[in-house]
């Protein structure tokens, strides 16, 4: 609300001094005294933009202060101007402005001061009392449409930043923030190589032949409790998810973070999420697989916007997966390089995976104890 009424403000800023110097013109056409109206309504936007100009900058509403001063230059301007002069424009345009630019505290002082000062001006003038009360009628008219179009307009701002908010959550629940600053401020989003980066594959055991056993309802629903369950644990752990594949989920770490952290953290979660696994009483069981190397991050797709990695890391985390074994953590020596020191780990020995030849392989077995 507050950039809105900024916005509006800075634009009252630059159209109302421009429509007061052609009413200091209509106003000296009529008046009797044609240069001392001149300097009067001469004195109002050249007194009033600075003032409205620090406003904005100190983000402070106008004061009673300034209030007072334009309450005694239109009361001048009305007295000295004549009653055929019409000044009430110049009230017409404050009041407008006092909607934007004045506190709601001092918003009605505001705008009675004006009317009053210019009626008891014109009044003083000559100017009959119908004809002050028809001006009267209009500046309240005014004050009231003006006052109108401000509650719509604060109105439509509050929607659309609701409904930016709105975006802005289902976009963080697709892509990482980063990624959704980049987007916002570039319109897209630009690959990016990231030298060490720890994924982490798992898959459930027999889903095929379970899933053929199953109702779709019962089958969607399983998956779902079991992959908002990974969902906690990854997030506790600060890693990225990237998809979900079928029965596949597929995570991260290290892309937006230290990658030696984040590989330990990768080990964590996997523990995590075969323990959860253990003591759910699932009917399935779940592999895992490990591997650290070099990926490519971006963004795929215009319509669905959809983050990604690729590279043979990618490939080679998926090969692990497929050879691990139930309730098994099956990493590479990449990976057990980064998290031996902190994991109790079971060598495997070199084991041949497709095509990718002989790998060596390991078994997380659990975390050590802390050394305090």
């Amino acid at each position: 609300m507050e950039n809105l009424k900024s916005e509006i403000s800075a634009n009252i800023t630059k159209v109302l001094p421009r429509l007061s110097f052609c009413y200091v013109f209509l106003i000296c056409y009529y008046s009797p005294n044609p240069w001392l109206s001149f300097a009067l309504g001469i004195s109002i936007p050249l007194v009033n933009v600075p003032i409205v100009w620090y406003s904005q900058k100190t983000s402070l509403p106008l004061t009673d202060y300034a209030i007072i001063l334009n309450a005694l230059l239109l009361f001048a301007l009305s007295y000295f101007s004549g009653e055929s002069s019409p000044v009430w424009l110049f009230g017409i345009n404050i009041i407008f402005a006092s909607h934007f630019n004045v506190s709601s505290k001092w918003k009605n002082v505001s705008i009675l001061s004006v009317t009053t000062a210019i009626l008891i001006g014109m009044y003083l003038a000559g100017k009959a009392i119908p004809e002050l009360i028809g001006i009267a009628f209009a500046i309240v008219a005014v004050s009231l449409y003006s006052s109108r179009i401000f509650r719509l307009l604060i109105k439509k701002n509050a929607a659309l930043q609701e409904e930016r908010r709105h975006s802005e959550r289902l976009l963080e629940n697709i892509l990482p923030l980063s990624i959704i600053d980049e987007l916002q401020k570039d319109g897209s989003v630009s690959p990016k190589k990231h030298p060490q980066v720890t994924v982490l594959f798992t898959d459930f055991v027999g889903f095929t032949q379970a899933a053929a056993q199953m109702s779709p309802e019962s089958l969607v629903s399983t998956l779902d409790a079991q992959f908002k369950k990974f969902d906690e644990i990854i997030s506790m752990y600060q890693l990225e998810k990237i998809k979900t594949i079928g029965d596949a989920y597929m995570c991260a770490g290290g892309i937006f973070s230290n990658p030696i952290v984040a590989a330990k953290n990768v080990a964590r979660a996997a523990l995590a999420i075969r323990d959860f696994m253990a003591t759910n009483h699932s009917a399935w069981q779940v592999r895992l697989g490990m591997h650290t190397g070099e990926v490519v991050a971006g963004v795929v797709g215009s319509k669905k916007f959809a983050y990604d990695i690729w590279g043979d890391t990618v490939n080679t985390a998926s090969r692990l997966e497929s050879s691990s074994e139930p309730g098994g953590i099956n990493i590479s020596q990449a990976s057990y390089k980064l998290i031996q020191e902190n994991f109790h780990c079971q060598a495997r020995g070199k084991l041949t995976v497709k095509s990718k030849g002989e790998l060596e392989m390991y078994f997380i077995v659990s975390e050590k104890e802390k050394t305090r």
